[in-house]
């Protein structure tokens, strides 16, 4: 699913040029919202085996002009909220990511505006109920593009 300032809540489909194989991408409508792809809910429910384990992903986007800052990653469960930004926003080609589920990364915990606690990382794994990661990083019409997400022990 897509959520926020985009097109379609449903997310358009490549069969080829990911990363590799086919992609899903998304259009920004440029109404001043951000849009976040949003996991399908095979994804949720307790995922507390995955606490230091990895969320990687690939993105890119079809501009990189006007770009912005926002929260990159969001993870909701058991009533709290953790965000992750990451180093770079994605290029024009694939940008890999990998992000540890962790106190190693910088989580940080949307209620008291902190770093986030092994606790409550541990917590919002062991009740998730929502993952997203941010599709639009431009001021302006745009297209964003997800590939190969992948949550557990990998390379």
């Amino acid at each position: 699913m897509v959520v926020g300032d985009t097109q379609s809540a449903l997310p358009s489909y490549s069969p080829d040029g990911g990363h590799p194989g086919g992609f899903i991408y998304a259009t920004d409508r440029a109404a001043g919202g951000v849009w976040y792809w949003r996991a399908p809910k095979r994804f949720y429910g307790d995922r507390s085996s995955y606490y230091g384990q990895h969320l990687s992903f690939e993105l890119k986007q079809s501009s990189t002009d006007n770009q912005f800052d926002n929260n990159d990653i969001i993870l909701t469960g058991a009533e709290e909220e953790l965000r992750f930004n990451t180093t770079d926003n994605p290029g024009l080609q694939w940008t890999s990511y990998k992000v540890a589920f962790d106190q190693s990364e910088v989580w940080i915990n949307k209620r008291t505006g902190q770093r986030a606690t092994k606790a409550e990382i541990y917590n919002v794994l062991a009740q998730l109920d929502g993952l997203h990661i941010r599709g639009e990083f431009i001021v302006g019409d745009d297209i964003g593009s997800l590939d190969n997400v992948r949550l557990g022990l990998h390379p």
